[in-house]
């Protein structure tokens, strides 16, 4: 485990394509940067192929450049405040593409992924009119695009409270028809088209496709079932094509779509109706939106070769090929020349033996373009060269997908089965999420990966991630490799809290501890220790097989003068007295489960954000003996006994409690013993308390009147406590 390195990286611009990416912040403004990348065109002359994006505040009558900037959402009468509500419509300025080239291009704007709440986008249109795509020749610029966001008038008070953080458009360019040389202008078409001798476009009629031998087919399903072995079908150039999915091959076949949109509906291998035991080929040319889905039979012997050329998926994945660790069928899978954008899921996923070669390939705003999981007890290669992924990845924690979700990730699920990869000079820019441009090993709770080997060839740098330490190789660049996985959770631990200045901590499920670790101690710095979730990764303070120590010798001193800073996670400080974090400069807990009663936390402020502070048999879930200022944002407690924060100190420190949205919660029978927060002193320090927004169902002190809080006989007349605004305890008496 080293430390997290931040680098940017430089992209250069190819005579194949440039692209602009647009990151967009849902609120008051959408913020605009650019990147390039390569596209997949077959055929490439000497030029120059330059786009532009730029906008216009006032209707078209002036234009300034667009990326870079931030764009705010316009208002009909300059109001500054944006509020989604339903049925709300709101605008950004007017936008438009330039081409600043001296080649032809061809240009599409795409809405690839969102950053934030996927559930609130469900709620919001969003409109990108027609001139979202276009050809531009050199020096040309496109219409006015006006791109909205209109929150539907049936959106439900579910939405309340949730935030995009940020919406991605991606803006890209290819070479268009349009420059001559010795035999013409068409010398960069993306793919050309292919019919049989004799077929024109006209000659297909109301049909969809041909075979070699003249027969034409009103669908493609009746083509699929009378194309003969070995045979080709030639779809009329772009047509769009509807079939009931699940379309099976039950032969040899090779398909020139010739820009045929498929719909994103899929054909089927390694079903009961394909020939058994038997090599099976599929060949696919210029297709758009076709969809190869399959797994393996039984015990079937089954060896399935796909291969893609020029091919284009929006908002489809490309392959899907799955099946258990008994399974005996192979895939063979080659994509050459293709594009995949804005997919939610896995864009080529399978788990069988056989080969994967993904070559000059472009992804963009995948959240998981390459996701092979091997699952068999053969071997399966993947070699990945030459292709661009862009804002790939995601931080969306739906069914845990940002737990294994990166643009390329590789894991051997098998015990007996090898796993080898190359992935060679390829190029990762805005990758999206915690995960790294290449992932090793499977992340996700409770998975355990197995090892392989894994070779990266590339002058540039790229961040890698490792759970399993596979034998890996790696030409130039930078590398970051975090080795967190439960096998070696402690070795991981020491190795990564000996490297010097701020360290980030990335932890697999499992047991982690500082205490008593050789090496694994830490002064003066910023230390981020990051899990994989409450129910699955647990860290430890001290020794938790004392319950009634009396001092703190079995407390954790691991973080002398540093600020700790824990996410996703269980706490375990244990029972009994002087237990906790002793001397850490400050403390922060985020969306993590409090374990134990501590009473040490730290010589500083000390915050709680989203917790839970599980129930704590006889006693508090929590004494604020050692640490200033704490702050609880958004936590939850539970007692079966009544008893939630002791607010005692015995060292002369006037400190602040603050509570914002707090529940406390009593679960046992018949009254809680205590109200939410007893206040106490042992030496007449002050309290500055702080409730807003906050619930209980605890005891209601006779002294206070509040089931909020109590005030030990004799406290400090200093102590103030504040409810929703309102003072309500000041000066040594209730207001």
């Amino acid at each position: 485990m080293t430390n997290r390195v931040s680098t940017k990286r430089a992209l250069v611009l190819s005579l194949l394509s440039m692209l602009l990416c647009v990151s967009m912040l849902i609120g008051s403004t959408y913020a605009w940067f650019t990147d390039t990348a390569t596209t997949a065109v077959n055929k490439i002359q000497a030029g120059t192929l330059d786009v532009a994006l730029e906008m216009s505040t006032d209707n078209g009558a002036t234009w300034t450049k667009a990326e870079g900037k931030t764009l705010n959402f316009m208002t009909a009468d300059n109001h500054e405040e944006i509020l989604w509500e339903p049925g709300c419509t709101y605008a950004l300025p007017l936008l438009r593409v330039v081409n600043k080239g001296n080649l032809s291009l061809k240009y599409e704007i795409v809405i690839t992924g969102i950053d934030g709440d996927a559930e609130l986008n469900k709620a919001i249109e969003w409109t990108i009119p027609a001139e979202k795509t276009g050809n531009l020749a050199a020096g040309a610029t496109s219409d006015a695009i006006a791109i909205s966001g209109h929150m539907k008038e049936t959106a439900g008070n579910e939405y309340q409270g949730k935030s995009i953080d940020g919406i991605a458009i991606t803006v890209y360019a290819t070479q268009y028809t349009g420059e001559s040389d010795s035999n013409g202008n068409t010398y960069d078409e993306n793919a050309p088209i292919v019919y049989p001798e004799g077929v024109t476009a006209e000659s297909f009629g109301s049909n969809v496709a041909v075979d070699g031998e003249g027969n034409y087919y009103a669908t493609f399903k009746t083509a699929m079932e009378s194309v003969a072995d070995k045979g080709a079908l030639y779809f009329k150039a772009d047509a769009t094509v509807d079939f009931p999915t699940h379309l099976n091959v039950t032969k040899n076949v090779t398909i020139y779509a010739n820009g045929t949109n498929f719909s994103g509906k899929d054909i089927s291998i390694g079903t009961y109706a394909a020939p058994a035991n038997a090599e099976t080929t599929v060949n696919i040319y210029n297709a758009k939106n076709l969809v190869v889905w399959g797994q393996p039979v039984g015990d079937r012997a089954d060896v399935w070769n796909v291969n893609f050329y020029d091919c284009v998926n929006e908002g489809y994945n490309f392959l899907m090929y799955r099946g258990g660790e008994t399974a005996v069928a192979k895939l063979n899978l080659t994509m050459t020349n293709c594009r995949a954008t804005g997919y939610t899921d896995s864009t080529v996923h399978a788990t069988a033996d056989g080969s994967i070669t993904i070559k000059n390939c472009l992804f963009i705003g995948n959240i998981a373009p390459i996701n092979i999981a091997h699952k068999q007890s053969g071997t399966m290669t993947v070699t990945v060269e030459d292709s661009t992924f862009s804002a790939c990845g995601t931080v969306d924690t739906e069914n845990q997908r940002n737990e294994y979700c990166a643009p390329a990730r590789f894991v051997n699920n098998s015990a007996t089965g090898t796993l080898k990869v190359t992935l060679k000079n390829n190029t990762f820019v805005g990758t999206i999420g915690t995960n790294g441009d290449i992932l090793l090993g499977d992340y996700r709770v409770g998975k355990e990966s197995n090892p392989f080997t894994a070779t990266i060839v590339t002058d540039q740098a790229v961040m890698v991630k490792s759970s399993v330490a596979p034998a890996y190789s790696y030409n130039g660049g930078t590398v970051d490799v975090k080795k967190a996985d439960v096998k070696a959770s402690q070795e991981a631990v020491a190795d990564a809290i000996k490297q010097p200045g701020e360290k980030t901590i990335d932890l697999a499920a499992g047991t982690y501890t500082f205490y008593g670790v050789e090496g694994a101690q830490t002064t003066g710095t910023t230390l981020t220790i990051q899990g994989s979730g409450k129910d699955s990764t647990t860290f430890t303070a001290g020794d938790l097989t004392v319950t009634d120590a009396n001092g703190e010798g079995s407390s954790d001193y691991s973080y002398e003068n540093s600020e700790v800073i824990f996410r996703n996670m269980t706490i375990n400080v244990g029972t009994g007295n002087y237990k906790g974090f002793v001397r850490a400069k400050s403390l922060y807990f985020e969306n993590c489960k409090i374990v134990g009663r501590g009473s040490y936390w730290g010589v500083g402020d000390v915050v709680f954000k989203n917790c839970v502070f599980a129930e704590n048999e006889n006693d508090y879930n929590l004494w604020t003996y050692a640490g200033t200022n704490f702050t609880f944002d958004g936590c939850e407690f539970y007692s079966s006994v009544g008893k939630f924060i002791n607010a005692y100190k015995e060292q002369r420190v006037d400190s602040k409690l603050t509570f914002t949205k707090c529940k406390f919660i009593y679960t046992g029978n018949g009254t809680a013993s205590k109200p939410a927060v007893c206040l106490k002193s042992y030496t007449g320090i002050a309290w500055d308390v702080t409730f807003t927004d906050c619930t209980s169902n605890a005891k209601t002190d006779n002294g206070t009147g509040s089931n909020l809080y109590s005030i030990e006989s004799g406290m400090n007349a200093d102590t103030k406590v504040v409810i929703n605004g309102v003072t309500v305890w000041e000066n040594g008496a209730k207001k």
